[in-house]
């Protein structure tokens, strides 16, 4: 896990000649937009709503510029062992959080069996003694900065499934944490009837689909990326 976590990082850097992208910007510009959001919109889930589709569109272009074919192949698993997709998972939520925030962040995945195969849930946790562009920036009460990074995951996940040719096999969506720093996404086994995944999506994090639904996921990702993740 380790040499894949290094040697996928040195690759991604080598080909965009930077170490990490410096926080910033991206935090100046990310308080511009939820201050130009505030004016526009009053209600904060409509608030949290517009973060996440502008996350999956700053994500999908992020991924396409960043990430080599061949370098996914690698560690991604043929045979979908999910055991191996788990470590896929992993690495792949370990590396884009560095890219974005300039520290590795702590993750935890879960393996849930569902009836007709099995969906992983990872909770990626920034350090808190570190910056991110999102970290203490003023929002409303009710809205997350985080949808950002989330709404980029869903981008990220969707487009990778894509160049890996499993889009048909499995479907990712992702969400702030309720209570800390940091993101918590699932990846199904697009066998899995929808209701069932919606049902466990939500016991295990009853707020996940509370501002931005499923529906919502789906329709941002068929608009800006082509990808149907629930047929």
């Amino acid at each position: 896990m380790k040499k894949a976590l290094a040697w996928l990082l040195a690759r991604i850097q080598k080909s965009t000649g930077m170490p990490t992208v410096h926080i910033a910007v991206p935090k100046i510009l990310l308080t511009v937009l939820l201050a130009e959001l505030q004016r526009k919109l009053s209600s904060p889930r409509e608030i949290n709503r517009t973060l996440h589709k502008y996350g999956i569109w700053g994500g999908s272009i992020c991924l396409v510029s960043m990430a080599r074919p061949e370098d996914l192949q690698k560690i991604f698993p043929r045979d979908h062992r999910v055991e191996k997709v788990a470590d896929f998972m992993e690495i792949y939520g370990k590396i884009a959080w560095y890219l974005f925030a300039g520290h590795m962040p702590s993750m935890e995945i879960k393996i849930i069996k569902l009836s007709k195969g099995p969906a992983l849930k990872g909770t990626i946790i920034s350090d808190p003694r570190k910056e991110t562009f999102v970290k203490d920036i003023l929002s409303p009460r009710g809205v997350s900065p985080y949808y950002v990074c989330s709404g980029a995951y869903e981008a990220a996940t969707a487009i990778a499934f894509r160049i890996l040719k499993v889009d048909n096999k499995w479907w990712s969506v992702w969400r702030p944490l309720l209570d800390k720093e940091g993101l918590v996404g699932f990846y199904i086994w697009k066998e899995n009837p929808v209701n069932e995944v919606v049902e466990i999506i939500e016991k295990e994090e009853p707020h996940f689909f509370k501002d931005v639904t499923l529906e919502d996921s789906a329709q941002y990702i068929k608009s800006y990326i082509g990808v149907d993740i629930l047929s």
